[in-house]
């Protein structure tokens, strides 16, 4: 975790930088958050990204639909509120054809009382859980990712893995802006609701540039996110635990 949500366990932290084992997490600055708050950056601590299935590649859609999906538990830190702020501002400019839909768990976000504020009924649609959002990403023209906090969320993953670029907030919201970078997505300042509305309509009115995204996007996350690759390091840190003699390589995540 990161921010407010890793200093919710500021009290049990110590604990980690007693442990004998090999500790995980998803990227540098949780990496970073976790060794202030403990104290100190334990030899001990690595980055291991997180891990998706690459199946065969995704047909090529003929022409992309305009819909736009969000993904997580409907909840004020997953953002599902700034999901529909961003959909309300589309709609003030004359983009009330697009759909969004939010695929998900209710949460804390009253995400159903906001939609019914903003009069979004007829554009944003709460899906809520599936047990496979892959079919869903397939009909996507682009994932909208608003967390306000998210240490590296496997949703942009598995969206890239089925072609689709994400929207994202930059680094102060989380590491995911790390992999989407300028070429499997578009990252914005963190929190500004009008940047990522300008972002997502940009992406909308530009067919070839969300699918060129989509493409990065795709071969991105075969490089650096397979099982294979990602379970082959984690190997590779419990060998050399093994090799200097310590706790028979268990590993901690």
């Amino acid at each position: 975790e990161i921010g407010a949500s890793l200093a919710a366990y500021a009290a049990d932290l110590p604990r980690i930088k007693r442990l004998d084992a090999t500790i995980l997490t998803v990227d540098a600055g949780a990496r970073s958050q976790l060794a202030s708050l403990i104290g100190a950056a334990p030899e001990n601590l690595h980055v291991v990204p997180p891990a998706v299935r690459i199946g065969p590649a995704p047909a090529a859609r003929s022409e992309l639909r305009q819909l736009v999906v969000g993904c997580g538990t409907a909840s004020l830190r997953k953002g599902a509120d700034l999901f529909c702020e961003v959909a309300a501002r589309l709609r003030g400019e004359g983009l009330g054809a697009a759909g969004f839909g939010w695929i998900g768990g209710s949460g804390d976000a009253g995400m159903a009382s906001v939609i019914r504020r903003l009069g979004l009924e007829d554009m944003v649609e709460v899906v809520g859980e599936v047990a496979d959002p892959a079919s869903l990403f397939d009909q996507a023209s682009l994932l909208l990712l608003p967390s306000r906090e998210d240490p590296y969320p496997l949703v942009c993953l598995e969206a890239a893995e089925r072609g689709v670029p994400t929207v994202c907030f930059d680094r102060r919201a989380g590491g995911i802006a790390a992999f989407v970078e300028d070429d499997a997505g578009v990252v914005v300042p963190a929190f500004d609701v009008d940047a990522m509305a300008n972002a997502v309509r940009g992406l909308l009115d530009d067919e070839e540039r969300c699918r060129a995204l989509g493409r990065a996007a795709r071969a991105k996350v075969e490089r650096q996110h397979a099982i294979e690759s990602v379970a082959q390091t984690i190997l590779d840190l419990a060998a050399d635990r093994v090799r200097r003699g310590g706790d028979q390589g268990r590993i901690s995540r």
